[in-house]
């Protein structure tokens, strides 16, 4: 019967692309929340007194803040 040889706990092959893939993953839904408060700040800024751009304004601030939240 042939036996496998166990492996040390610390020996664990972890490739770095897939730690950095998860990073860049987390700083992809960061850039995108981020842009989204600024443009929701950003058009409720130039738009004025208009109630449908404040609901897309406030709509895209609400959206950003939740991606950050999930990042």
């Amino acid at each position: 019967m042939f036996w496998k040889k166990a492996k040390a706990p610390h020996s664990l092959d972890v490739d770095i692309r897939f730690l950095l893939a998860n990073e860049r993953t987390l700083l992809a839904w960061v850039r995108t929340g981020l842009a989204l408060i600024g443009g929701g700040l950003a058009v409720g800024m130039i738009a004025g007194h208009h109630p449908k751009t404040a609901i897309v304004a406030c709509g895209a601030i609400a959206l950003g803040g939740r991606m950050n939240l999930i990042g």
